[in-house]
């Protein structure tokens, strides 16, 4: 009789603290160490490592994932310091008017994930740089990114050979 009460308060004890450790899992939100959970302080970091010469760190800005692994290195560094120039060649740039909220300017594309950051005019064509929202890892925040799209077009846009002595940059 005394193994039954056991072991029936061992499953009740079990059972009471379970929903517990899962409230407590999932009542904490999740965070992004690089502060891009909204589309100004996404592009506000990545012009900050820009300056620092962090091309690293800004290439976390990209959303590389449509790259081979083995190349993001390389290339992911490269494609900030371009995008860099572009950004700072648009004199129409200017990151205070990108939205703060999480959700984005939901005024500005009819998708949601979607937001414009600048339009670049190329060969008599207008080019949209975006930023979407993404989760890049299961039960990871959903943060900004510069989009694939925006990244494959970077290799292509030309830029002016003297960009403005300032950039558009203000805190997140």
């Amino acid at each position: 009789m005394k193994v039954k009460i056991a072991t029936g308060r061992a499953m009740l004890l079990a059972v009471c603290l379970t929903p517990m450790r899962v409230a407590s899992a999932t009542s904490a939100p999740a965070t992004d160490g690089l502060g891009r959970l909204n589309p100004r302080s996404s592009v506000t970091g990545f012009l900050q490592a820009c300056q620092s010469q962090d091309y690293q760190k800004a290439s976390q800005y990209l959303d590389l994932r449509q790259l081979p692994p083995r190349y993001r290195d390389k290339q992911g560094p490269e494609l900030a310091k371009k995008l860099e120039a572009i950004l700072n060649s648009d004199s129409g740039f200017n990151v205070l008017r990108l939205s703060r909220n999480p959700e984005g300017d939901l005024s500005d594309d009819s998708d949601p994930n979607r937001e414009h950051v600048a339009t670049i005019a190329q060969g008599g064509q207008n080019l949209t740089l975006d930023l979407e929202r993404v989760t890049l890892q299961p039960g990871g925040p959903e943060v900004w990114l510069f989009s694939q799209d925006t990244v494959a077009a970077i290799p292509n846009i030309h830029t002016p050979t003297t960009p403005p002595a300032t950039s558009s940059t203000a805190s997140p």
